[in-house]
């Protein structure tokens, strides 16, 4: 009895982690050749960050509004060219130092830590 009980417990704790919607995680990685950001967030945020996104590129729409899954490798009007990978609740951006200006770098780190903020809200 004292068994089953334990086993219902743990069932309901595992369960109630995996639904957690609280559940966000934003990392940067950058070293000499390159930067990355990896972000796991509340579904609902997807559309928000998006449109941040969009305004703060200028450039043609990107995000697939069908789907709202995006693999691309963008060049935004202001020079900077970089991966993006985008579906609901995750985005992953990774720029190569190398292929841009250090003023692009500076535009999408900046870029990156307003989405960070987007996401904590």
């Amino acid at each position: 009895m004292k068994k089953a009980i334990f086993l219902v417990l743990i069932s309901a704790l595992i369960i109630t982690s995996c639904f957690n919607k609280k559940n966000i995680s934003v990392s940067f990685k950058e070293n000499e050749n390159k930067f990355e950001m990896n972000a796991v967030y509340r579904p609902a945020r997807t559309q928000k960050i998006e449109h941040y996104m969009q305004s703060k590129m200028l450039t043609s729409t990107v995000f697939n509004k069908v789907e709202s899954n995006t693999n691309a490798v963008l060049v935004e009007d202001g020079d900077a060219r970089f991966y993006l990978q985008s579906s609901k609740g995750n985005l992953h951006i990774k720029l190569n130092k190398n292929e841009n200006s250090e003023q692009s770098y500076n535009r999408v780190k900046e870029m990156c830590e307003e989405i960070k903020e987007i996401i904590a809200q």
